[in-house]
C-alpha cells in the first residue's frame, strides 16, 4: 500500500464528515534560502477551543524557484500524544511540496487542544533560481491527493490557511569593508599644532550563510581617504606583513590615496577574515588650531574622488574590483592649555628667593599649603619636588650656587608639560610675570637681604639703622615715607622706581648726577666727594658679594613701577 493509500485508510478511522473549522488556522513560514543553497521554514497550527485528533496537509511550493529537499515531523508533533510520538505520522516530499498525515491515538487517547506556533512540519527547501515563491496549503499533492485538514470528534475539518513566502537570493559577491579608525590629539591654542595617527582596516562580511564562499583571497586594493580641514596627512605607511610588489601612496591637503597588488605574478594573496589593519595614516593640524580654545572635529570619509585620475575604493577577487563599504573615522582636537612658569617658584608670585625654598619646607614637613605649580617646585629640575629643591634655592641666593635652568628667570614651558605639571603660577597668561606684591613679592627680600640692620636692635644693638624698621609695620614704613639721607625723595616713590631712594641704594645709582642735581648728598666737607648717601645696599653688599640680583632689583622696580601695592 503507498504513502497517500495508508494516510486514506488512516484517516478514514476517523472522519465522518466535514465542516469549517475557523478557530484553527495552519500557518506557513517565511524566509530566505540562497541561490544552490538551502532554507528551512517550520508549518505551525494555532487552535483555540478545537480537540484535534490528528490533521493532514500539503504545502506546495514553485519548483522553478526551490524544490523541497526533505520534510520532517515538527518538534511538538513528536510529543503530541501525551509527551509521546503519535501512532501514526506520515511525510512525502515532492519537487513542488510536502504533505504530511497525522493520527494522534487511534483509540482517542490524544487530542490538541489550545495551542499557538504550534509546529506540525518543518521542510528544507533547496534554492534554485533567484526569486519569490508562496508557501501555500494545498490539497493537490499525491495520489490520491492530500487535503489540508483537521480532525475533530471525527470530522474532518478546513482549517484557516495562511501562506508565507520564501525568498531565494542569489550568491552575493564578496563583501568588504573599509574602516578608518578614529583618535584623540591635544593642541596648545597659542600655537594650533597636534598630530595624530589613525589605524585603516579592511574585513570581508561572512556570507556564507547565504551560499558565498568565505573567507576569499584577495590580491590588491585602492584607497581614497578625505579629511576636512583642520588637518593634512603627513604619511600613510603600509602594514601588511609583506613587501607587495606595487605600493604607492598618493598626498593630498585634504586626502591621501593608496594602491596595492600583492604580487603581479598572483603567488601572494591576503584574506580578512576579522578587521586587519593594513595602514595607519599620519595626521598633523599644521597650527590650523591656533587661538581655538573650543575644540574640533576632523572628520575622515571615504572618498571616490582623491587624486588625478581619481582612486576607487576596491578590492581586487579573482581579477574583479568590488567596490568597498564604507565606515568613517574622525580626529578629536582637544585644546590643552599649559601653564608658563618660572622654575624654582615654589610660592608662585613669579620670583625666586628665600620664600619659596621656606614654602617647600612647609610643604613637606610642616603642612603648609600646596604648590599650585608642582613642576615650579622643582628648582633642581630633576623631576622630582623634595628637601633637594630648598637646598638648592638657599644655595643659589645666598652661596652663589647655580642658577635653575630654563624657564628662568623669565617665565615659559618645558618640552612634554602637562596641565597638571601647573595649574597656575606667578606667570600671566601672555607669559609675563603677574604684578608683585608687598607682601608675597619685596617683604620675603628685605627679611632675607635687610632686616638684619633695619631690625629693632639693628646690627650693632644700637636701634634699626637710619631709624628705618622693615620688620614690623615695613609696608607703611618705605611707602611715601621721606628718605633720610635724601629728603626730596621718598623711599618708595609709587609709579616712579627712579624717584624712590630704596630702589636707587639697592640698584646703586643713589650717587647718579640726576641724583646729585636735586640736592641731595651734598659735599659738605670740599673733598668733591658726596656725603651722608652712604654705599649701595645691602650694607658691604659689593665686598661680600651678597648684592642683590638683577632680578630682584628688577622685581623690586616693577613692583614700585605698577603702584608699590
Amino acid at each position: 500500500m503507498n504513502t497517500n493509500k495508508l494516510l486514506s485508510f488512516a484517516f478514514a478511522l476517523l472522519l465522518s464528515g466535514g465542516v469549517s473549522a475557523q478557530e484553527a488556522s495552519f500557518n506557513a513560514g517565511s524566509g530566505t534560502a540562497p541561490e544552490g543553497g538551502s532554507g528551512t521554514l517550520s508549518m505551525t497550527m494555532d487552535n483555540t477551543g478545537q480537540e484535534i485528533a490528528g490533521w493532514s496537509l500539503g504545502v506546495c511550493n514553485d519548483p522553478a524557484v526551490a524544490t523541497v529537499n526533505d520534510a520532517n515531523s515538527g518538534a511538538d508533533t513528536e510529543t503530541a500524544k501525551n509527551g509521546s510520538a503519535p501512532d501514526f505520522n506520515q511525510i512525502g516530499i515532492f519537487p513542488e511540496g510536502a504533505t504530511q498525515g497525522v493520527v494522534l491515538c487511534f483509540t482517542g487517547c490524544a487530542v490538541v487542544t489550545d495551542v499557538s506556533g504550534f509546529e506540525m512540519l518543518t521542510v528544507d527547501y533547496q534554492g534554485v533560481a533567484e526569486g519569490t515563491t508562496d508557501i501555500a496549503f494545498c490539497d493537490s499533492l499525491g495520489s490520491p491527493p492530500v487535503a489540508t485538514v483537521i480532525v475533530v470528534n471525527g470530522a474532518s475539518l478546513a482549517p484557516t490557511q495562511n501562506t508565507g513566502t520564501l525568498n531565494v537570493v542569489g550568491v552575493p559577491d564578496p563583501e568588504y569593508t573599509y574602516s578608518a579608525g578614529s583618535a584623540s590629539a591635544g593642541y596648545n591654542p597659542a600655537d594650533g599644532n597636534a598630530s595624530a595617527s589613525v589605524g585603516i582596516s579592511i574585513t570581508e562580511t561572512d556570507n556564507s550563510g547565504l551560499g558565498a564562499p568565505f573567507p576569499n583571497a584577495t590580491q590588491g586594493f585602492s584607497m581614497g581617504l578625505a579629511n576636512s580641514a583642520e588637518v593634512a596627512p603627513t604619511a600613510v605607511n603600509f602594514d601588511l606583513g609583506f613587501d607587495a610588489d606595487f605600493a604607492e601612496v598618493g598626498l593630498f591637503a585634504n586626502g591621501w590615496t593608496a594602491g596595492v597588488v600583492y604580487s603581479f605574478t598572483g603567488g601572494v594573496t591576503a584574506s580578512f577574515e576579522t578587521a586587519t589593519e593594513v595602514i595607519s595614516a599620519d595626521y598633523e593640524t599644521a597650527g590650523s588650531m591656533a587661538g581655538n580654545e573650543t575644540g574640533a572635529t576632523a572628520s575622515l570619509t571615504w572618498d571616490d574622488g582623491l587624486g588625478s585620475p581619481p582612486v576607487a575604493n576596491v578590492v581586487v577577487v579573482d581579477g574583479a574590483s568590488l567596490i568597498a563599504v564604507f565606515s568613517d573615522g574622525a580626529i578629536e582636537l582637544n585644546p590643552v592649555v599649559t601653564v608658563d612658569f618660572i622654575r624654582g617658584d615654589a610660592n608662585a608670585d613669579a620670583v625666586v628667593n628665600i620664600a619659596d625654598g621656606v614654602w617647600i619646607i612647609y610643604e613637606l614637613f610642616l603642612n603648609g599649603p600646596s604648590s599650585t605649580c608642582t613642576i615650579g617646585s622643582d628648582a633642581n629640575a630633576d623631576g622630582l619636588s623634595d628637601i633637594a629643591d630648598a637646598s638648592f634655592i638657599f644655595m643659589y641666593r645666598f652661596m652663589n650656587g647655580s642658577a635653575p635652568s630654563a624657564p628662568f628667570p623669565d617665565c615659559g614651558q618645558v618640552v612634554d608639560q602637562t596641565p597638571e605639571d601647573c595649574v597656575s603660577s606667578g606667570c600671566t597668561d601672555d607669559g609675563g610675570t603677574a604684578p608683585a606684591t608687598f607682601v608675597a613679592d619685596i617683604q620675603p627680600i628685605l627679611t632675607s637681604s635687610c632686616v638684619p640692620c633695619h631690625s629693632p636692635g639693628g646690627a650693632q644693638g644700637s636701634g634699626p639703622s637710619f631709624g628705618l624698621q622693615l620688620t614690623e609695620n615695613a609696608y607703611n614704613n618705605i611707602v611715601g615715607m621721606a628718605a633720610g639721607q635724601c629728603d626730596v625723595m621718598n623711599l618708595v616713590t609709587p609709579g616712579d622706581r627712579n624717584g624712590s631712594w630704596l630702589y636707587r641704594k639697592i640698584q646703586g645709582s643713589h650717587l647718579d648726577p640726576d641724583v646729585l642735581d636735586m640736592g641731595c648728598c651734598p659735599d659738605t666737607d670740599g673733598d668733591l666727594v658726596p656725603d651722608g648717601c652712604g654705599r649701595k645696599m645691602p650694607r658691604f653688599c659689593e665686598n661680600t658679594s651678597s648684592c642683590m640680583d638683577e632680578a630682584t632689583i628688577e622685581l623690586i622696580g616693577s613692583w614700585i613701577d605698577a603702584g608699590a601695592l
